[in-house]
């Protein structure tokens, strides 16, 4: 089996409480912080690794107090990383005490790849690349395109709100290395105008690109849209997107059809919604892969 490479980030993610929302770059104190590892690229590489299947990474994590817990946490879980000897950033959330929050990021290294780790990479062993959208946020874009370009393998561009940081002229380079796109509501929103329907935007988007698209529809299911028409992978649970996908890269790397994978990849989300994290059976889903294969 090829591996997958994702490239995306791997982070800190720190919860603060304080009295009252500082304002610009006024100091605060924080009443209570708790502090846990997130990033686009983490729950799907926690998925990947709960199937011992192979993939590898382009994920940066760098030095100092937001950097040291992510790597500490990646050794611990076999999740491969390029180490770098930049400070980490974060993303940080402040919720005062009437319940105001803010969302804002700590600039760090997380949104960089390593350019020799790129030039290193083996085309004939890699089976998907799993873009996120907020690597292409970064300063590495050229080299991690001219990189997708050279290893001319499948491309999976996941993309979410993260898509307003993203340039122009790189959204316009990625989708001429026509990739799949799994493309979120609030990033549908940003790339196709006039419609108020999801599929309608779906159906436009296609037009524009020509890639496959799969937008996730609240309790409906997935929308999907390609060469062949349309259909909805139905499921009317409510189920994280993020495991989602990592399912459903699961199955595609494992040889799945699209449409079969999709309806695994929302079957497994929807016992992870379940509070199944900690004691998931990875045996069992691998055997439900197993029986699927045999019946494509």
């Amino acid at each position: 089996m090829k591996k997958v490479l994702l490239m995306g980030s791997m982070m800190s993610d720190v919860y603060g409480k304080v009295t009252r929302m500082p304002k610009g770059n006024e100091d605060f104190n924080l009443l209570e912080k708790k502090t846990r590892v997130s990033g686009s690229a983490l729950t799907c590489a926690s998925i990947l690794n709960g199937f011992s299947f192979p993939f590898d990474t382009t994920c940066m994590i760098g030095t100092g107090v937001y950097g040291e817990p992510v790597a500490d946490y990646c050794h611990k879980e076999n999740i491969p990383f390029v180490r770098s000897e930049d400070t980490a950033g974060c993303t940080m959330t402040l919720v005062d005490v009437s319940g105001q929050k803010s969302v804002f990021k700590v600039p760090g290294c997380e949104y960089e790849v390593d350019e020799e780790q790129l030039l290193q990479l083996d085309p004939s062993e890699i089976g998907l690349v799993v873009v996120f959208d907020d690597i292409l946020t970064g300063g590495s874009c050229d080299e991690l395109l001219r990189a997708l370009e050279d290893l001319n393998v499948p491309i999976l561009a996941v993309l979410s709100e993260n898509i307003l940081g993203v340039p122009e002229e790189v959204l316009d380079g990625l989708f001429a290395l026509e990739p799949s796109l799994f493309v979120g509501k609030e990033a549908m929103s940003v790339l196709v105008d006039g419609e108020t329907d999801l599929a309608d935007l779906a159906d436009d988007l296609y037009e524009e690109t020509h890639a496959s698209i799969f937008l996730p529809m609240d309790q409906e299911g997935i929308y999907c849209r390609n060469v062949d028409g349309s259909y909805i992978a139905p499921n009317n649970k409510r189920v994280n997107v993020d495991h989602v996908i990592g399912a459903f890269v699961t199955a595609m790397i494992a040889g799945v059809d699209e449409k079969n994978a999709l309806m695994f990849a929302l079957h497994f989300g929807t016992l992870r919604s379940k509070g199944l994290p900690t004691a998931f059976d990875y045996e069992e889903q691998k055997h439900r892969l197993v029986e699927i294969l045999k019946g494509c």
